[in-house]
C-alpha cells in the first residue's frame, strides 16, 4: 500500500517476525486446548485402568538354577539342546502371562489338597506341577475325552480304583483322581527306578517309554529320542516350577496375595443310599447347585451305596448363605445373570416345642450320617441308637412334635464326637 506522498505502508502479515510470534501463539493454544479436552473427555475408568499396567515391563532372559532337579534328580545343562528346549518352554510360560496368572491363582486353593496326598503315598512334591500340565488345575475334558485334574480315560481311571456309572464319575474327584495318580506314579518308578521317566510315560504311558528304552538304549529322559508332545513334557512341568517358586522374580504378582481364596468345608459321610439329592440338600439347608459345584463327581440326583461309601464336601452354612455369588464364580470362573440359581433355601424352621436353635446346631466337624428308617423304628429308638435327644433328630428333620418318621425315609443326625461311626458298623 502506497500514500500520495509515496510513504509506504507495512500490513502485519508482511513482518515475518509478527508471523513467527502468531504461530507460536496458535502452537501453544492449541496444546493447552487438546489436553483440555483429552482430560475431559476421557472417562474416569480409562485413567484408572492406566494402574493396571506395569510401565517397567522388561523381557526376561533365561537363567536357570544350577541346582534345577526334578524330584531330586537332577537336569543336565552341559548340553545346549537341552537347555534350549528348557529355555523354550520357560519363555512361553514367563511370556504368555494370561495363562500363567490363571494357574498361579488356582495353585493357592487346589495344592494344598494335592500335596499332603502326594507326600502320604510317597510320591515327590513335583508331581504337583503335572496336574497344571494336565488340566491346569480345572475338571477339564480333553477332545480324547480323558477328565478331571488327571485327565484320566475310563478305562485307566477304573483300573486305578475310580467309580464310573451312571451315577458318579471319581474323575471329577479331586482327591481321589490325585490317590489314583498316585497308584500309576508308582508303578511307573517301580518299572523305571526313575522319577523324571516315570513322569514322561504320564503322557506317553509305561509301555510307550519301555518301548524307547529298548529301542534307542538309553534309559534317560533327556537322551530319548520321543514324539513331539513328550519331549516337551518333562520340560513344560520344569519350566512351570521355576515361575511358582519364585514368582515375583519373573514379574508376576506372588500367589500368596492373589490366590483363590480358601473356603470353609464340612465332610458328610454316606453309607446309606440317597434316592434325591436335591431333598436331601434341602434338609441340610443347602441349594442342590452348591452340592454340584462342590461335588462334580455326582451325575445323578440319587447316590446308590453298595459296598461302597462317599463323602460329600460342602461349604460351612453361614459361608454358603453369605457368600454364594461370590464362591459361585470363583469356583466356576464364570459369570452369571441367573438370580434365580443363586437362592438358597431358607433356615429350616424350628418348633416352639424345641430347645433353642444355638443348641441345635451341629458343629462343623462333626460328620452327619443318613440314617434310613426301617419298619418300627421310632423316632426314640433312633434317637437312643445315635446317642442324641429326640429334639435334635426332629429339629435336624424338619419333624413336627409329634410326627414318626416313615419307613424307609431318610434322616438327617449328627452323632457326638464320640459316637461318630454308625451304631450298626460297630457290632
Amino acid at each position: 500500500m502506497t500514500l500520495k506522498n509515496n510513504t509506504k505502508i507495512y500490513h502485519p502479515l508482511q513482518n515475518k517476525y509478527f508471523i513467527i510470534f502468531i504461530s507460536f501463539i496458535s502452537v501453544f493454544f492449541f496444546y493447552i486446548l487438546s489436553y483440555t479436552l483429552y482430560s475431559v473427555h476421557v472417562p474416569d475408568s480409562a485413567v484408572i485402568n492406566r494402574d493396571y499396567f506395569n510401565t517397567n515391563s522388561k523381557i526376561i532372559s533365561a537363567h536357570f538354577p544350577r541346582n534345577l532337579n526334578f524330584s531330586g534328580e537332577l537336569v543336565p545343562q552341559n548340553d545346549k539342546s537341552i537347555v534350549e528346549s528348557l529355555e523354550k518352554e520357560f519363555t512361553d510360560n514367563v511370556l504368555w502371562r494370561t495363562h500363567s496368572s490363571v494357574y498361579l491363582r488356582r495353585i493357592k486353593r487346589w495344592f494344598p489338597v494335592i500335596e499332603p496326598i502326594l507326600k502320604k503315598n510317597g510320591i515327590p512334591d513335583d508331581f504337583k506341577y503335572l496336574a497344571i500340565i494336565e488340566s491346569n488345575l480345572t475338571n477339564s475334558v480333553s477332545p480324547q475325552n480323558a477328565v478331571g485334574f488327571w485327565q484320566f480315560i475310563e478305562s485307566t481311571a477304573i483300573n486305578y480304583g475310580l467309580i464310573i456309572n451312571d451315577e458318579v464319575d471319581e474323575r471329577y474327584h479331586v482327591v481321589k483322581a490325585t490317590e489314583a495318580a498316585c497308584k500309576y506314579f508308582k508303578e511307573a518308578y517301580e518299572h523305571f527306578h526313575n522319577w523324571t521317566l516315570a513322569a514322561a510315560s504320564y503322557n506317553l504311558g509305561i509301555g510307550g517309554i519301555e518301548k524307547k528304552i529298548r529301542k534307542q538304549k538309553p534309559a534317560n529322559y533327556y537322551d530319548l529320542i520321543l514324539n513331539t508332545e513328550t519331549a516337551r513334557y518333562v520340560y513344560r512341568v520344569l519350566a512351570i516350577k521355576i515361575v511358582i517358586q519364585n514368582p515375583e522374580k519373573y514379574g508376576f504378582v506372588p500367589f500368596k496375595k492373589v490366590g483363590l481364596p480358601h473356603i470353609p468345608t464340612l465332610k458328610i459321610k454316606v453309607d446309606s443310599t440317597i434316592k434325591n439329592l436335591d431333598n436331601y440338600c434341602y434338609h441340610l439347608g443347602y441349594n442342590p447347585e452348591v452340592l454340584r459345584i462342590f461335588n462334580p463327581w455326582i451325575k445323578d440326583n440319587s447316590l446308590t451305596i453298595n459296598n461302597n461309601t462317599y463323602t460329600l464336601t460342602l461349604p460351612q452354612l453361614k459361608y454358603a448363605r453369605e457368600d454364594f455369588r461370590e464362591l459361585k464364580y470363583e469356583l466356576l470362573h464364570t459369570n452369571t445373570e441367573n438370580d434365580s440359581l443363586l437362592t438358597l433355601q431358607p433356615e429350616i424352621p424350628i418348633s416352639d416345642s424345641l430347645a433353642p436353635a444355638d443348641s441345635l446346631v451341629a458343629d462343623p466337624e462333626i460328620f452327619p450320617v443318613l440314617h434310613q428308617v426301617t419298619e418300627g423304628e421310632t423316632i426314640l429308638t433312633i434317637a437312643e441308637k445315635f446317642g442324641v435327644s429326640e429334639a435334635e433328630l426332629r429339629y435336624w428333620n424338619n419333624l413336627d412334635a409329634k410326627a414318626e418318621p416313615v419307613a424307609n425315609s431318610e434322616l438327617i443326625i449328627y452323632p457326638p464326637v464320640n459316637n461318630t461311626q454308625n451304631p450298626e458298623e460297630k457290632k
